[in-house]
């Protein structure tokens, strides 16, 4: 029960703000704890319970990157993340559940759109778009994904034909209408688009594309 101990002297000492001492002591109940799911698991638990934010989360990716088969801690992360509208944090999520399970293609669609959104590993991101696409072409999330990295290809008129291929319903769906919002007025449709990012405003949006639809409004 050591790392117990250390844990608790931790807690003790930054709340007396030895905040040096506490990082030792928390280290050290950690390493201890290091090669055990359940001690660790028992250190978050008590990380959060003191509001400690980000040794929780360092905890949880350490359960993650540790012991990958145990799905509730990532599922933990998603759901902290998302509702921190944390797109970077997502990405990270994704591209671990993606690593573990290379077969998820609904969790490769989400890391396609972030990758896009950020930037990051945007090649990658366009070759998962276009498989997945291929997989299942009547799609709309899939077809969605793959008609935005065309567009940011240059293949605008392209990505109108996906959307096209779509019926009404499925372009309506919010998450869906951002999309085609944003490639219609881009595409130098501002009528056309008006509807879809109207739609967008009803879609649980990251940041990142709150700055898309914007931009695209002040387009019209």
């Amino acid at each position: 029960m050591e790392f117990i101990r250390l844990a608790t002297l931790a807690r003790a000492l930054r709340e007396q703000g030895k905040l040096a001492g506490a990082k030792a002591k928390w280290q050290g109940a950690v390493n201890l704890g290091a090669g055990q799911r359940e001690k660790l698991a028992h250190l978050a638990r008590m990380a959060k319970s003191s509001g400690w934010q980000s040794e929780w989360e360092e905890l949880l990716w350490t359960i993650t990157n540790r012991f990958p088969k145990e799905l509730l801690t990532i599922e933990t992360l998603r759901q902290h993340d998302a509702q921190q509208r944390n797109t970077m944090g997502l990405h990270r999520v994704y591209a671990a559940i993606c690593a573990n399970d290379p077969t998820n293609a609904l969790a490769k669609n989400d890391f396609v759109l972030l990758s896009l959104l950020l930037n990051l590993q945007t090649a990658k991101a366009q070759e998962l778009a276009q498989k997945n696409f291929n997989s299942a072409r009547t799609n709309a999330a899939f077809v969605s994904a793959y008609a935005y990295s065309l567009h940011l290809k240059g293949k605008t008129d392209e990505a109108l034909k996906l959307f096209g291929s779509l019926k009404e319903g499925e372009l309506d769906q919010p998450a869906v209408a951002t999309y085609y919002g944003v490639v219609l007025a881009a595409a130098g449709k501002p009528a056309e688009a008006a509807k879809y990012l109207a739609l967008a405003d009803k879609a649980t949006l990251l940041p990142e594309e709150k700055a898309l639809v914007e931009k695209a409004k002040g387009g019209r």
